[in-house]
């Protein structure tokens, strides 16, 4: 679903999974923000890009708002078909080695994937003339980040989950955060909230 220009939302709650997936295009193919997991999600990342007329570009980068497998799952499979894998260097080791970090609420199998880059707390970068700043905002998990940038005239910041609102363990309801996941420290997640 093209959103402007240059940014498209692949997967997510628009397009029948639960993770935002976007793509970012800049001058020589696609930047990712996270990758979903599962069929379903790569499914819904094939075609938004044959839908948006993108699918012609590599992914070359893909940037992980977090560790979970909701958000990294497809991270492996992105990688064998070129993509350098970004990870919050707080969360890097949860995507290299999997475990109860990554998959803490048990929704299914998670393949451990090689993190290309560590991304330090917020820290600038360019990839093909795209400006990312990250937001480090830990609570969700210790190195839940978001990733800022500008392009078409507008402001985008991916957030992941620090500013997730679906209660997973009713399936319904609203309130910041989400208290099962692994490492969540709502002290910590509260000092984020009052940052951003």
């Amino acid at each position: 679903m093209r959103l402007t220009e240059h940014v498209s939302l692949l997967s997510g709650l628009l397009l029948d999974t639960s993770e935002n997936v976007y793509a970012i295009r800049h001058e020589y193919g696609l930047v990712l923000i996270d990758t979903g997991w599962g069929e379903a999600a790569r499914k819904n990342i094939l075609q938004s890009l044959q839908e948006d007329g993108l699918a012609a570009l590599p992914v070359t980068h893909v940037l992980l708002t977090h560790m979970h497998d909701d958000h990294s799952g497809n991270a492996a499979w992105l990688r064998s078909r070129g993509a350098q894998i970004w990870c919050p260097e707080a969360d890097a080791s949860g995507v290299e080695s999997g475990g109860v970090r990554v998959n803490d609420y048990g929704a299914g199998t998670f393949e451990p994937c090689t993190v290309d880059r560590r991304i330090a707390p917020d820290e600038a970068f360019v990839i093909g003339g795209a400006a990312f700043q990250t937001v480090h905002a830990p609570g969700h998990t210790n190195g839940s980040t978001l990733y800022c940038f500008e392009t078409d005239g507008k402001r985008f910041c991916a957030t992941g989950d620090v500013l997730h609102t679906v209660q997973h363990e009713t399936g319904a309801g609203v309130g910041l955060g989400w208290a099962g996941s692994y490492e969540m420290d709502r002290t910590l997640y509260l000092k984020t909230l009052e940052k951003l």
